[in-house]
């Protein structure tokens, strides 16, 4: 395996501009990682080969361990990482309770 490009949240407008510059470095592959299914598959269809959907929602518990456990088991050569996946909400982040962040949708 070559190296790779991590992208969190890439299915939204920023996430779409990164893979976009992205396929322009020496990266031989990039893992789009997003929640959903179909946006994943239309961002595969727009960008190609070298874009591997990854639907996980980082906010999951699960689907975070299936994520390492890929990581794991391929052990990729993970040379960017563009952590791009979030939440938006107004007021200062002192205010956010670890339960409100972790169940935004």
């Amino acid at each position: 395996m070559g190296s790779i490009a991590m992208i969190t949240g890439a299915t939204g407008g920023l996430g779409q501009e990164f893979v976009r510059e992205v396929l322009k470095e020496k990266i031989d592959e990039i893992w789009a990682v997003a929640r959903n299914e179909e946006k994943l598959g239309r961002l595969k269809e727009q960008f190609g080969d070298k874009l591997r959907p990854v639907r996980c929602d980082l906010s999951n518990a699960d689907d975070l361990s299936a994520l390492k456990a890929l990581i794991n088991a391929e052990k990729p050569d993970i040379r960017l990482l563009i952590n791009n996946a979030g939440m938006g909400d107004m007021g200062e982040s002192c205010g956010f309770s670890d339960d409100a962040v972790r169940d935004y949708v």
